[in-house]
């Protein structure tokens, strides 16, 4: 993802759009492909340019004029507009090497499987390519595509707005990922509570199981795994039985890379909590605070800036147990945007001035409290206090994590937006914001537009605290709720591609 350029869709038109019906340029003829709006609609939404990319060959074999194709493109964007979307940009190419009007019968660099309609948008619209989609329905878009250094996706038939949301997020899988932070370890004690005990009024659990899992930064890397992403983390433990509980955990996780340095002397953080009927009795910790050693923040930062060499987007999980401490988180932002790779920080503490030249903050509600000393009791009150925070800690960006009301956007400049909670049921936040912070960091490796990644990262809250302990959620869980939101809003709208 280059930073300050923003990703488009491509779309191929016949076949994509609109039913392939030959030669097309009569409105009178155009058939839209199901879905068709509703997915411009959304990528319009989700913060995409959006751009039409059409061989049109008719014109140099003498069926129509250059006139009938711009008058179709502009009846074509009058019918989106009516349902709420638009094209940003129509280029289409009238070449073709035998055809019968002289002034056409070119070999151009224009006409797909040749990329350049897409590097005349990169250049004339600031499109960053690399974080670009192009949907076609032939090979030769695909091809076009990759020699734009875009990403092409084969379009056959079916509902274009459903295979656009699962080939979002599948675009997860793409995002390489670093992150720093404290690692923790989350014991779980389960057992059956049926007595008091004589020694003092508190329950006696029975015990008859024991998990142990990633927490802290541990419990991000987790959930980017399980989106299939390609993760590195980098953190400092101690030197006992919870670090090497640690790094079995980390062996085990799929595309993770885990750079865990151990200090002697250190305490692990571990957090054990003892529950009994799905209801948590007890939390004890074990844990050291101090900041990590000079030396030891050195091996770190080397690390770092080894793996951005690969990196698409990097997450600092500051959970104030010593490897972001202070000054220590300026320095990964420092080498993160000399290398032009975003930057997500889930911060702690009240000095968030340290965080300034990252990309988003992700505050909850009482940490925002806490960094600006302002109410936030009310919508409003939580955009002031965000933008502020935003404006003080030099971010472009502020996520506030709101529980149940679900999070709000605030950017330094520009409209707020609200994202409202989509959990069904909820059993256990434990590690949600774990996974917020993952989706969204994840989303922007991948190249997502910001709102599409807050959108991805609110529906995997939504889902994961519906489970009981620190969890995970899976690609196949997004996709699913997608398509569930997406029925009742296509049959409200089904007029839309008729």
């Amino acid at each position: 993802m280059t930073l300050g350029r923003r990703p488009a869709i491509f779309f191929d038109r016949d076949g994509v759009l609109n039913v392939d019906a030959g030669y097309l340029f009569r409105s009178d003829e155009v058939r839209w492909v199901p879905g068709a709006m509703a997915a411009v609609r959304r990528a319009n939404d989700l913060g995409f340019l959006t751009v039409v990319v059409t061989n049109q060959s008719g014109v140099a074999r003498g069926l129509y004029t250059e006139a009938e194709i711009v008058a179709l493109h502009g009846w074509m964007q009058a019918q989106l507009g009516e349902a709420g979307a638009h094209i940003d940009a129509f280029y289409y190419c009238p070449h073709h090497p035998q055809g019968s009007e002289q002034a056409y019968r070119v070999d151009c660099d224009c006409r797909k499987p040749l990329p350049g309609m897409l590097l005349r948008a990169a250049r004339e619209l600031d499109i960053d390519l690399t974080a670009s989609i192009l949907i076609g329905d032939s090979p030769r878009d695909i091809t076009a595509a990759e020699a734009a250094g875009a990403t092409g996706y084969l379009f056959r038939d079916g509902d274009l707005s459903t295979f656009f949301n699962a080939l979002l997020v599948d675009r997860l899988r793409r995002a390489k990922t670093v992150c720093v932070g404290d690692v923790m370890l989350d014991e779980f004690i389960y057992g059956d509570v049926n007595r008091i005990s004589p020694e003092a009024p508190v329950p006696v659990l029975r015990t008859d199981r024991h998990r142990s899992m990633l927490g802290g930064a541990g419990n991000a890397v987790r959930n980017m795994a399980a989106l299939g992403s390609q993760v590195t983390l980098l953190s400092v433990t101690g030197d006992d039985q919870s670090g090497s509980a640690v790094a079995e955990l980390c062996k085990a996780l799929p595309e993770c890379d885990a750079v865990l340095l151990r200090e002697p002397g250190r305490v692990t953080p571990t957090k054990t909590r003892f529950v009994a009927h799905s209801q948590q009795l007890l939390r004890a910790d074990r844990e050291s605070t101090a900041p990590v050693s000079e030396a030891l923040l050195g091996q770190l930062l080397q690390g770092f800036s080894e793996s951005l060499k690969y990196a698409s987007a990097v997450l600092l999980s500051d959970y104030a147990k010593g490897v972001l401490s202070g000054s220590h988180a300026s320095r990964f932002i420092a080498l993160a945007r000399d290398a032009g790779v975003p930057v997500v920080v889930d911060p702690k503490g009240t000095s968030f001035a340290r965080y300034s030249g990252a990309t988003v903050l992700k505050p909850n509600l009482r940490e925002l409290a806490h960094a600006v000393d302002m109410p936030v009791d009310t919508p409003a009150q939580i955009e002031a206090a965000a933008r502020h925070l935003a404006e003080s800690a030099g971010v472009p960006w502020v996520l506030v994590t709101r529980g149940p009301d679900g999070m709000m956007l605030v950017p330094a400049n520009g409209a707020a937006a609200a994202f409202q909670s989509l959990a069904r049921e909820v059993y256990d936040v434990t590690g949600a914001g774990d996974t917020v912070a993952a989706v969204l960091t994840a989303a922007l490796g991948a190249g997502l537009p910001i709102r599409a990644a807050v959108e991805l990262a609110n529906i995997a809250a939504g889902i994961v605290v519906g489970k009981t302990g620190t969890a995970t959620v899976s690609l196949d869980e997004i996709k699913q709720h997608l398509r569930s939101a997406q029925r009742p809003a296509a049959e409200s709208s089904a007029h839309d591609d008729q």
